[in-house]
């Protein structure tokens, strides 16, 4: 899961950045509920928190190697500009964030976890701009056991 994702968009009139973590959390904690709460299934609602967050922020790796050194990356999640926008005197900005391409895991492995580089290309679609472009990415990430 994707503990935090921000756009960072460099515009001749300042910068912007996304704050949809925000909207991810208030999401995740309205569909998780009380935890006290006895009468919520609570194996069905991590699943359905668990969905939530992925839609919202989410992203998978498809392993092409031995020891998942090398493979496929998407990533994607649900841009937003609000409070961005309301320091520069901006209407809201909204939109989706699409993002693949090919991870080399240069230091540890998927099951003890290290550290990535990603090449891939970025689109970025909103109510008010199209941005597309490639990049490269340094990344950690840990271990799920």
């Amino acid at each position: 899961m994707t503990a935090l994702s921000v756009d960072v968009d460099i515009r001749s009139d300042g910068v912007r950045i996304s704050d949809e973590i925000l909207w991810a959390f208030i999401l995740s904690v309205s569909v998780s509920g009380n935890p006290n709460d006895p009468t919520i299934n609570r194996e069905k609602r991590d699943r359905i928190s668990e969905w939530v967050e992925y839609i919202m922020i989410g992203n998978t790796y498809w392993a092409l190697s031995e020891k998942s050194r090398i493979g496929l990356f998407e990533s994607h999640h649900f841009v937003d500009y609000g409070i961005s926008n309301l320091v520069y005197s901006e209407g809201w900005e909204f939109g989706w964030s699409q993002a693949a391409g090919v991870r080399i895991v240069y230091f540890g492995s998927y099951k003890e976890g290290g550290y990535y580089i990603d090449l891939g290309g970025h689109v970025r679609i909103t109510n008010r701009h199209f941005r597309f472009g490639a990049f490269v990415q340094l990344g950690l990430f840990g271990s799920s056991k």
